[in-house]
């Protein structure tokens, strides 16, 4: 499993709290212990792939199917609107694609699939979905491709609150969003909107040691 993944599910184990629906079982009810998706197991929906945070989950099943819920700020759970979603809802405009990752932060959905393409949608806050309109619209309801990346075949995704870093099959690593702090590996910008490659400064100790 991907990183983004290992991490997001240890913290869906540890955060058994209900409130805001965060559990996606329809209620607000705390889980004193793990307790299956009804909607899921009545369905025989096997899930392979969860991605949590505070505010939205998406999850992926077997079949590469992809299921959003709880808040549904900024078009954060992909279906076009900004309505909350208490139990999971397949997100059908993606139905065609085999998704392989999801990664969340708040407001903001990442989706990768099997080609390689990356999807984003939610809030375009500091520029971190990498969508160049930035200053059209401040958010993307629905599952937007990053044309940016198109002529790369992306292998992970992970995202900060203010920030994007992806990495390609080449080995190739992008980031984009908020720099303040030089997040983005560049010392000479303070955002980057559009992806743009990081690249790693060996040093001669580096290569000593090779």
């Amino acid at each position: 499993m991907l990183e983004c993944d290992e991490h997001d599910a240890q913290m869906q184990n540890r955060d058994l709290q209900g409130a805001n629906f965060c559990l996606g079982h329809g209620d607000q009810h705390d889980e004193l212990q793990p307790h299956p998706i009804q909607k899921f197991r009545r369905k025989g929906i096997h899930i392979v792939r969860i991605s949590a945070r505070d505010e939205h989950a998406v999850a992926v099943d077997s079949n590469g199917f992809v299921y959003t819920w709880r808040k549904g700020y900024c078009g954060a759970l992909g279906h076009g609107d900004e309505i909350d979603n208490i139990t999971p809802e397949l997100l059908t405009s993606l139905k065609n694609q085999l998704v392989v990752q999801v990664c969340v932060r708040k407001r903001k959905t990442f989706v990768l699939v099997n080609s390689g393409s990356m999807y984003g949608f939610g809030s375009m806050g500091f520029g971190s979905l990498g969508f160049l309109d930035r200053r059209v619209s401040d958010k993307v309801l629905k599952p937007r491709i990053l044309d940016t990346l198109r002529a790369h075949h992306v292998s992970q995704i992970s995202t900060g609150l203010y920030h994007t870093m992806v990495i390609t099959s080449r080995g190739h690593i992008f980031g984009f969003g908020d720099n303040e702090r030089a997040q983005l590996g560049h010392d000479t910008l303070t955002s980057c909107l559009e992806p743009t490659q990081i690249f790693i400064k060996h040093t001669y100790e580096d290569v000593e040691n090779t």
